[in-house]
């Protein structure tokens, strides 16, 4: 029997996201086989102890044959000079190009699109952005918005203005004093505004520093951040977010962190994974009454397996009634929600009956049914046979 394949995860993350991550990451790996996993938590701050694992344990003594992590640059040169025999190490984070370093990450362009679409739905014209850290992230946010459509000029678009990380990503953390430029940058934005902000907590020090400022969130601006729910339900009021698809970058990440340990070149370049999510709450102004179909879309192709309901598609997707997004979707797609979720299910049901030899039960966890009694139900009503005949009808294999 060959040895099991090592893979550190090594992340200062402690989010929904960063779970979501690692699950798409384990998923890879339970697809490729022969691989087993540890994970290795950091400090954010490596001056005081990077890893908090006790000796014995530490990443340098477990030696993997590879590093899956999700750190900022700030990080990366401690983790870069304790593995003692360089190993393949891919970061799902932007930062700066190192060697030896490879970056899967969300793409910026995608991010930026998804917010200047909400934010134009809800009634702004003039999308701003604000990045509170110099380096990576500000030549990705200068690169994306070049690229952006309807040609935002990141001169006038885009505000750098570094903050303390300790006041940014401290949700309880007074933001006064507010620094100078971005206090008359506010306060000179044209109303209605509305400024996405990309760091970590920033978009929760976005709506303290307009409330120090006596700006309404969001009737004078509405704000977008980057945060999972742990950090936007936190902010006062909620906070609007768009994060990358987490799931899927973790995938993707490890599909290449695989290649790499079996003797395969390194991408050239980034690796951007375009999917994103889109989590309306309180900081953007109420859109008018428009559903984004295309999100909704996107959300069921992506999660309809999970079990999820309509009401789910509706919050995570929508900042319109129910009956406008179901009146809008069914006269897009011909469907209502509910269908388009069951098609869903249905077509991944197809899949594995045909590629896989799991048993009925299997197939109907895997695809979101309560049970295989209420999966048989459904697919016979809509296939116009039983999963069995389905089955014995294609070439069933294995996985």
């Amino acid at each position: 029997m060959r040895p099991a394949v090592r893979v550190a995860f090594v992340s200062h993350l402690r989010s929904g996201y960063f779970q979501r991550l690692t699950r798409g990451a384990c998923r890879a790996a339970d697809e490729h086989g022969g691989i087993v996993v540890r994970e290795f938590p950091v400090s954010l701050r490596p001056a005081s102890g990077f890893l908090r694992q006790p000796a014995e344990r530490t990443l340098a003594a477990w030696r993997p044959a590879g590093v899956l992590a999700g750190l900022m640059d700030r990080s990366l040169g401690p983790l870069l000079k304790i593995l003692r025999a360089r190993p393949p190490v891919v970061n799902t984070m932007a930062c700066t190009p190192r060697p030896g370093l490879t970056v899967v990450s969300g793409s910026t362009d995608a991010t930026i699109a998804r917010a200047v679409a909400l934010f134009r739905q809800s009634g702004v014209r003039s999308p701003s952005f604000l990045c509170l850290e110099s380096g990576a992230a500000e030549r990705a946010a200068r690169q994306a918005l070049r690229r952006a459509a309807g040609g935002i000029d990141p001169g006038r678009a885009l505000l750098v203005e570094p903050v303390d990380v300790d006041v940014v990503e401290d949700p309880e953390a007074p933001v006064a004093p507010i620094p100078r430029r971005l206090r008359a940058w506010l306060r000179g934005l044209a109303r209605p505004a509305g400024v996405l902000c990309f760091q970590l907590g920033g978009g929760g020090y976005l709506i303290r520093a307009c409330r120090e400022l006596g700006l309404r969130v969001p009737e004078d601006v509405a704000v977008i951040g980057g945060d999972d729910a742990d950090l936007s339900l936190r902010s006062e009021p909620t906070l609007t977010s768009i994060l990358p698809s987490a799931e899927q970058v973790g995938y993707e990440a490890m599909k290449v962190l695989i290649r790499m340990m079996g003797g395969g070149s390194a991408p050239a370049g980034t690796v951007r994974v375009e999917a994103t999510e889109l989590h309306v709450r309180q900081s953007t102004a109420r859109p008018r009454e428009t559903g984004d179909t295309a999100a909704a879309m996107e959300y069921i192709g992506r999660h309809a397996c999970e079990g999820i309901r309509v009401e789910d598609v509706l919050d995570r997707t929508q900042a319109v009634s129910r009956m406008t997004f179901y009146r809008e979707f069914r006269k897009a797609t011909g469907r209502s929600p509910g269908e388009a979720i069951r098609d869903r299910q249905l077509e991944e049901a197809c899949r594995l009956l045909r590629q896989t030899s799991f048993s009925m039960s299997r197939v109907a966890e895997a695809c979101g049914f309560s049970d295989a009694s209420a999966f048989a139900r459904t697919f016979r009503a809509c296939r116009g046979l039983a999963p069995s005949a389905f089955r014995r009808r294609g070439r069933p294999g294995r996985v």
